[in-house]
């Protein structure tokens, strides 16, 4: 048996309203599904394998939301530079990367998801985006 396990999965919207689940953007939906094709494909694939993207603080993903997207109103309340920083954790995901996976920048991750709440209509472009 093999099972890919995922930390908070995102990319284009599946639906065109505002859920908990698409108010967030970072693990790429399309990694997640090529990492199930990987171990499908592989015939000495066996047991888990860590499908997840490299821990950001909300600071770090406003800070990226704000360059690719300068005319946006873009704050979040954690992203306050105050408030000492908790240590970032990463998984491993060594094992899901010698299938073959070669995960996707996070500037392509947020740059695919906001077009797809452009396009469903979740965001505007005069829109502001609070975390």
């Amino acid at each position: 048996m093999v099972v890919i396990n995922t930390g908070g999965t995102f990319g284009p919207a599946l639906q065109a309203s505002e859920t908990g689940s698409n108010r967030y953007i970072l693990n790429i939906l399309n990694d997640v599904a090529m990492a199930h094709v990987l171990a499908y494909g592989s015939e000495h694939a066996t047991g888990r394998y860590i499908c997840d993207s490299p821990v950001l603080h909300v600071a770090d993903l406003v800070s990226l939301l704000k360059k690719q997207y300068p005319t946006y109103d873009i704050s979040a309340i954690d992203a306050d530079e105050t408030v000492p920083r908790v240590p970032i954790y990463n998984s491993s995901t060594q094992k899901v990367r010698d299938l073959g996976l070669h995960f996707q920048p996070i500037q392509v991750i947020i740059h695919e998801t906001v077009a797809s709440f452009m396009e469903g209509g979740l965001l505007h472009s005069q829109h502001c985006l609070h975390t």
